[in-house]
């Protein structure tokens, strides 16, 4: 009696020369890697991509807010600020007149408005700040359209305009903000381009004429607004 050999299933399966093993191939290894990789490749390019945009974005933004900012042919146009002490008494009541400090100056000692009574309400008046401390231009540059100073200013730049004495006349919003007053002569002829930043944008500035019984009237600005009162 023979014995046969015990058959390989008999035995480990790992052992098995029939046992098929499955392994995957090259390609699909290589898919199966690349497809996670492009995935975050693109991620990242779309969140770089974003994020540059944004910087575009913001650096225009910047660039058009530097345009509408630049004040062109007034480089030294600023504010002179007054260190006087203003008076506990700077409105006060004399007579029939009131009386409203303007400004002090060096050997000369304190400037007041003269006023009639009943002409100023005193709960509307904000201040003081001093009398021409925010300084008006007496004459502006002027120049036609295409000339060396209107070519530096932005399209985007804000502007005012009016016809006067048949020309078309128009002053950078970015000056007049800064300045409040304008004195100009348009063809001989005075005009007062005023700033007030107490109205609403569409009625913010007035352009009047300043001349009176044939004589220019140059003006500036007192150191007070218009609100609310302040304190005594």
């Amino acid at each position: 009696m023979s014995l046969a050999p015990p058959h390989p299933s008999d035995g480990d399966p790992l052992d098995d020369p029939r046992r098929e093993l499955h392994v995957p191939s090259r390609k699909r290894v290589a898919r199966a890697i690349a497809v996670p990789a492009i995935l975050a490749l693109t991620a990242f390019l779309g969140f770089k991509a974003y994020g540059l945009w944004r910087e575009w974005l913001e650096l225009r933004l910047e660039l058009d807010e530097a345009g509408r900012t630049t004040i062109v042919g007034y480089p030294n146009i600023h504010h002179r600020p007054s260190y006087a002490t203003i008076p506990p008494n700077w409105y006060r009541v004399e007579g029939d007149a009131v009386l409203l400090w303007a400004g002090w100056d060096p050997g000369v000692g304190n400037h007041w408005f003269h006023l009639g009574r009943g002409d100023l309400d005193r709960d509307k008046v904000t201040g003081p700040m001093g009398r021409d401390v925010i300084h008006a231009i007496e004459r502006p540059w002027s120049e036609k359209v295409g000339g060396p100073i209107w070519q530096k200013i932005p399209e985007q730049a804000d502007v005012v305009g009016q016809t006067l004495e048949g020309l078309p006349c128009v002053y950078p919003m970015v000056v007049i903000r800064k300045v409040f007053v304008v004195n100009d002569i348009v063809k001989d002829h005075p005009y007062l381009v005023l700033f007030d930043p107490s109205q609403p944008q569409e009625r913010a500035v007035a352009i009047f004429d300043s001349s009176v019984k044939g004589r220019r009237v140059a003006l500036g600005t007192s150191g007070y607004g218009l609100g609310k009162a302040a304190p005594l």
